[in-house]
């Protein structure tokens, strides 16, 4: 694996995910050793994002990277938890279920989470480590954080880069 690309799901337009793994494959077939991650925004407002949906958003998701012909294995499909409101609970419901369709789709695609540390990451990813290795099942799992300082402004000119929240643990 030369470079992993994260491939956002933006505003559920799944066009933009195909050209970028479109580009992708043509890069593989040029000899470039280059991977995605489809990542789809994650938040759990109300009736608004139930989790239906990102089921189906991993399917679709898995259709496309099935339709590639790309190795499964040189992808992830993850749910992108940019304002932290994955908690241990919704990940013990929610990974079953999308794992579950994944094998149903015939498409095990290893998958991801990645949340902003906003302090529930930590009992998210022990709850998705759980759903994703228990006797039953053997999924592969992939997870990251990042740090989300709060603004401060004394955080100017070098270390100005602490106010993004992007600074990989």
């Amino acid at each position: 694996e030369l470079l992993r690309i994260k491939i956002f799901d933006s505003q559920g337009n799944m066009d933009e995910v195909q050209s970028s793994v479109n580009i992708i494959k043509e890069l593989r077939a040029k000899g470039h050793p280059i991977t995605a991650e489809i990542a789809i925004p994650y938040s759990r407002e109300g009736d608004l994002y139930p989790d239906e949906l990102y089921v189906q958003k991993a399917i679709a998701a898995a259709r496309i990277l099935k339709e590639s012909g790309i190795p499964l294995a040189a992808f992830r499909i993850s749910l992108k938890d940019m304002g932290g409101e994955l908690d241990a609970a919704s990940a013990q419901r929610l990974l079953p279920k999308i794992i579950q369709a994944l094998k149903n789709e015939g498409a095990p695609v290893p998958f991801g989470l990645h949340s902003h540390d906003t302090g529930l990451a930590k009992k998210a990813y022990a709850a998705a480590i759980a759903a994703c290795k228990r006797d039953d099942v053997d999924y592969p799992l992939t997870i990251d954080t990042v740090e989300c300082d709060l603004f401060n402004p004394s955080y100017t000119g070098e270390n100005d880069w602490k106010n993004t929240g992007f600074t990989s643990l």
